[in-house]
């Protein structure tokens, strides 16, 4: 719940274009606790271009043995305004070995949400 709490809020870290930063892990959101229970999240990292796109890599990894399957969906924004959402990335977390997601924005964006769902 605080990770929602915070994204309601309008957490944010602001991004300047051409660096990369390393951002917190409030801006992904689970929507079973036992996904989140078995996935260790790093902080991800952000780095939007001179052209205003968002370019973001998730590192995450099941904490278990058994893989998980995720579907993973990016929201963008813009000044706090949604700009879009892409389709679902699939993703296999094998048993205690980590996997790398990659999002691109299609459209100028300054934020991101992240919402990891079991794959149907």
């Amino acid at each position: 719940m605080a990770a929602i709490t915070c994204l309601l809020a309008g957490c944010s870290d602001a991004l300047i274009p051409g660096q990369i930063q390393a951002l917190e892990v409030y801006r992904v959101v689970f929507a079973h606790s036992s996904i989140e229970s078995c996935t260790h999240i790093e902080p991800s990292n952000a780095e939007r271009d001179h052209a205003g796109i968002l370019h973001v890599q998730l590192n995450l990894r099941s904490t278990t043995d058994a893989d998980q399957y995720i579907d993973a969906f990016i929201s963008f924004k813009l000044d706090g305004q949604f700009v879009e959402k892409l389709k679902p990335q699939r993703a296999v977390l094998k048993g205690n070995l980590t996997t790398t997601l990659l999002f691109n924005s299609t459209q100028p964006a300054d934020d991101y949400s992240i919402h990891l769902d079991y794959a149907k």
